[in-house]
């Protein structure tokens, strides 16, 4: 489902009340250490989120975006990186899903 995002946007869906996804910066260019990503964040069409993402290892975090208050629902999220450079990527490690129904 989560793989490297080297394009310009990306997206999946999920049934659940929340989720939090996880992934990090990489890139071939050492030297774009103080790089920082833009990403706009829809869920289900509605509100995109600003994030940004630095590169910087003192600054940066794991956790790209969360979303805790849904409908326990279907959802879409829509990620779309606003100002991506060559040589750089985004790695889409995990995303954990969170759910009020109970597990079967």
């Amino acid at each position: 489902m989560l793989d490297t995002l080297s394009v310009p946007s990306c997206d999946f869906r999920f049934d659940g009340s929340g989720y939090v996804l996880n992934g990090e910066l990489e890139t071939t260019i050492k030297s774009r250490s103080d790089y920082v990503a833009e990403l706009e964040i829809t869920t289900d069409s509605l509100n995109a989120v600003k994030v940004q993402l630095p590169k910087n290892y003192l600054k940066r975090k794991t956790e790209i975006c969360w979303n805790y208050e849904l409908q326990n629902s279907a959802h879409h999220v829509q990620i779309k990186w606003i100002n991506k450079l060559p040589g750089e990527s985004l790695k889409l490690s995990d995303v954990i899903i969170y759910s009020k129904k109970s597990p079967k």
